[in-house]
């Protein structure tokens, strides 16, 4: 049996809306750590590896891993942290995009959803995947 979710529906019918979302200040904390790795270090050094940003104020422990797997293991309890591919954000994060990837996993984890196992894939796909995947073209490439 499905759970029911505990979060409230926005004006326009959606649980995670872009046009209702609070940026919060942990929103702009994961998008200024995300932005700072790409703007500081060699691409190829980030491309594969995993970052821990915890939920309750978008900080990090500074530490990049190799796997999601080492990323689970090197935190207190799993379910306070989001796990970040770097490969998916190789040109950068902003600050909406954040705050919507924090209250997913915020609510996810909230409703008994299990988002921290390490052999599953990311849910969230970056822009390139999914218009691969659907067959969508964008305009100028």
């Amino acid at each position: 049996m499905p759970t029911r979710l505990n979060t409230p529906l926005c004006k326009h019918g959606l649980r995670i809306c872009n046009k209702c979302i609070v940026i919060t200040d942990a929103a702009r904390r994961m998008a200024d750590i995300i932005n700072s790795l790409v703007a500081f270090n060699d691409p190829w050094e980030l491309a594969h590896c995993w970052v821990a940003i915890k939920l309750a104020d978008g900080d990090w422990d500074s530490t990049l891993y190799a796997t999601r797997e080492a990323a689970i293991d090197h935190q207190m309890d799993e379910r306070f942290c989001a796990y970040v591919w770097m490969g998916n954000m190789m040109q950068g994060a902003k600050p909406l995009d954040c705050a919507i990837f924090l209250k997913y996993h915020r609510d996810a984890y909230d409703n008994g959803m299990r988002l921290h196992e390490p052999e599953a894939p990311q849910l969230i796909l970056p822009t390139a995947a999914y218009d691969r995947i659907t067959g969508r073209k964008r305009f100028g490439r």
